[in-house]
């Protein structure tokens, strides 16, 4: 029995408003994860229990989801959650937001030391550019 103001998470998202970005390989940084339904029909002493819905947790994932993106170059990215209940059950939907990667235009490397300035091919002209 769930106790009252309490979800059993029923099923957990991870998608993208960018059509361009794999939203589901971030999905393991989602703390949470709905229980598996895999033979749910058969009862089994040994099965995993519901999992409870927990807003510190959902919380959490949504700052581990953005450190993630932001990890990848998308400095400006932002996250959204979306619950909705059901009954007593909960689905959760992480909404990642990436916007623009961030991107380096040009580096440029002052060098004093020769020998370090040929290790790194800094007088190739293909380096210079």
């Amino acid at each position: 029995m769930v106790p009252e103001g309490e979800y059993i998470l029923n099923k957990v998202e991870v998608k993208s408003d960018s059509a361009g970005y794999n939203a589901g390989a971030l999905k393991q940084y989602v703390r949470q994860k709905e229980k598996p339904k895999l033979f749910s029909l058969f009862k089994n002493p040994f099965s995993k229990k519901p999992v409870i819905y927990d807003t510190l947790q959902a919380r959490l994932s949504c700052q581990d989801l953005l450190t993630a993106m932001q990890n990848q170059g998308f400095m400006h990215a932002g996250v959204s959650l979306y619950t909705t209940k059901k009954g007593k059950k909960l689905d959760a939907t992480y909404l990642l937001h990436p916007g623009e990667p961030f991107m380096i235009g040009k580096v440029k490397y002052e060098v004093e030391d020769e020998h370090i300035q040929q290790l790194l091919h800094l007088d190739n002209p293909d380096n210079q550019q």
